[in-house]
């Protein structure tokens, strides 16, 4: 299924066409991997319970759009619909698929009323008692999550249904036999709120296109991971009102790590780190194999690449879908990368890759990225998790033959491929 490692170059090529090249990369050292219990002690501080039905209609903090003007966001309208604690059929079917990586989480949309990542995100916290174990009251969570749900814009693609889908994604990872026990709660919580907010406040564009028109917030982080870290800026600078402090019960130090772990993760999420990712990936499993464990053992050394590589893998698990989920998210990131080629071509800008409405080559782009892009770094995480892997890949596998038989000239592809791989 994978390209031959004489296509080593050509996968090079493509993922150079889908992201932009970075020489480095922020890695997390951990200290520790080891947190005692004294770390989530309750504080003196008192906090009246907040409901989710107090939230306000906008979010409080102004952010900017793409051309450095305050942002207006889509209020979302909150009604008792929003809680869902009263969705029972909601909760319900989630809770009863919430091993099913075959979920369609359109359907969870329009059954959370447009609220789906305050959904997906609660039962998933109450899955692994994380409202008990880590002292988080849950109105405070619920106001919180919605608020960053409402942080979210009304993006084709990088919107709060695919948020709440990487944080599904990242779950179900996260329950193979390999991880039994070898994260503590701090870190699945720092995980699940590193996927919660990974996206949060996308403009619809990416970073090459916000350094390029010298965005505000290109200007703000240097050019660094512009988007990367306004996502994970974005979702912290909500806890500073009192009502989302989903972390007032933790101490300082339980605080400081559980913070240092989703700013890591986050950031990680930059898809210029993709290949580097790939290829810590790979070196933690021989170094397993060397060692001939079979079972995962997180380490200092370790901790970082591997929870890297899953949320990677959640954050591109698109093309390992069923097909017919697969080409609605298919359609949806086309929409927005059109919808950048738009504003590209009215600012005089050379269009970026995959943004031409008027040139689309939909399928062609759909079977490359999968081969050259999704296809490796899934293989990869199947050496580490096995069996657990094997629905990904048949619905790759599957994903991968229908947009080649849909390339109404496969054969020039091919010849196109072996002319980048000989120059």
């Amino acid at each position: 299924m994978s390209p031959s490692p004489a296509n080593a170059r050509v996968a090079e090529w493509v993922v150079s066409e889908f992201v932009e090249q970075d020489n480095d990369m922020n890695s997390f050292v951990s200290n520790s991997c080891e947190v005692d219990s004294n770390l989530f002690q309750m504080c003196p501080l008192e906090k009246p319970e907040r409901k989710l039905s107090s939230l306000s209609n906008s979010v409080s903090a102004p952010l900017y759009d793409t051309n450095g003007r305050k942002a207006r966001h889509i209020p979302r309208q909150i009604t008792n619909k929003s809680d869902i604690r009263n969705n029972t059929e909601l909760l319900t079917f989630l809770t009863d698929n919430i091993g099913n990586w075959d979920i369609d989480i359109f359907k969870v949309d329009t059954m959370a009323h447009g609220f789906p990542l305050v959904a997906v995100t609660y039962v998933i916290l109450q899955t692994h008692d994380l409202f008990k174990k880590c002292k988080i009251e849950e109105g405070t969570f619920l106001n919180y999550i919605a608020e960053v749900e409402s942080a979210y814009r009304d993006n084709p693609y990088h919107n709060s249904v695919h948020a709440a889908d990487v944080v599904f994604n990242a779950n179900y990872l996260l329950s193979c036999e390999a991880f039994k026990g070898a994260l503590q709660d701090w870190m699945i919580l720092g995980l699940i709120i590193a996927a919660a907010i990974h996206d949060c406040d996308h403009p619809g564009r990416n970073n090459k296109f916000l350094i390029n028109t010298k965005n505000e917030l290109a200007l703000t982080y240097n050019d660094e991971s512009v988007l990367e870290n306004h996502h994970c800026a974005t979702g912290f600078k909500l806890m500073k009102n009192a009502k989302y402090n989903v972390f007032v019960n933790f101490s300082s130090k339980a605080y400081s790590m559980t913070r240092r772990l989703i700013i890591d993760l986050v950031l990680a999420t930059d898809m210029n780190k993709h290949l580097i990712i790939i290829g810590k990936l790979k070196t933690t499993i021989e170094s397993f194999r060397i060692k001939d464990s079979e079972e995962l053992e997180l380490s200092s050394s370790n901790f970082s690449d591997i929870l890297h590589a899953l949320l990677h893998c959640a954050d591109l698990a698109n093309p390992a879908k069923p097909l017919d989920i697969a080409i609605q998210w298919s359609r949806n990131i086309a929409e927005e990368c059109y919808q950048q080629g738009d504003e590209e071509r009215r600012l005089g800008l050379e269009l970026s890759h995959m943004c031409d409405r008027h040139n689309p080559i939909f399928e062609k782009n759909q079977f490359t990225f999968i081969i050259f892009v999704a296809l490796p770094l899934w293989e990869a995480w199947s050496e580490l998790v096995y069996s657990h892997a094997t629905i990904m890949l048949d619905h790759l596998a599957t994903n991968r033959n229908y947009w080649d038989s849909m390339q109404p000239n496969s054969d020039e592809n091919e010849i196109e491929f072996k002319k980048i791989e000989n120059d």
